[in-house]
């Protein structure tokens, strides 16, 4: 789903919108995802999905694992060897908060790039939390330490330049290089 925000919302007011466009998603829940697939159209191509490259997915505590009386059970995870998306996230909420698992073609992503990106999900969710009011545009993504480094540590470009800096360099390279008369 697709959300407009060319008004910087404050989230609380983002997340009312997702809510009301997932709702009357859900609406055509019983459409055919052929169906959809055809009336789209989209460009096929076999190196990516048609209509998505990105999925991310909330289970909720009805998705835990069950338990029967008299029976041991447990969850299987199976390796599917290759992902659908080229990136997804499925979270699951859990008694101790939101556990999450990121899937992600490794021939376009590093798993370092992916630790980080899920460093900014986690570092966005605490701003989110704590400041649900904030607009969407001044949440931050970069932890602090990220945020340091990025904008002091490797822009602390700064030279000390003589006043008559331009004076001085046009005049050595004019020694250098002076002109060739033909």
């Amino acid at each position: 789903m697709r959300v407009q925000m060319p008004d910087d919302p404050p989230f609380s007011a983002l997340l009312a919108r997702v809510r009301t466009m997932t709702l009357e998603a859900f609406a055509h829940h019983e459409l055919p995802f052929t169906q959809l697939v055809q009336a789209l159209q989209p460009e096929r191509n076999l190196s990516y999905q048609p209509l998505f490259q990105v999925a991310f997915a909330l289970e909720h505590a009805a998705h835990r694992t069950p338990t029967l009386p008299g029976l041991a059970v447990e969850r299987y995870w199976l390796d599917v060897g290759s992902v659908q998306y080229d990136l997804a996230l499925t979270m699951e909420e859990t008694d101790d908060g939101l556990t999450g698992e990121w899937l992600y073609a490794t021939a376009l992503f590093a798993e370092a790039t992916i630790t980080r990106m899920a460093g900014h999900f986690e570092t966005l969710l605490r701003a989110i939390v704590a400041n649900p009011a904030e607009h969407v545009a001044r949440l931050p993504l970069l932890p602090p330490a990220e945020y340091r480094q990025l904008i002091y540590e490797w822009n602390n470009t700064a030279v000390p330049y003589p006043a008559d800096y331009a004076h001085t360099l046009f005049s050595q390279q004019a020694q250098r290089t002076p002109p060739r008369l033909p």
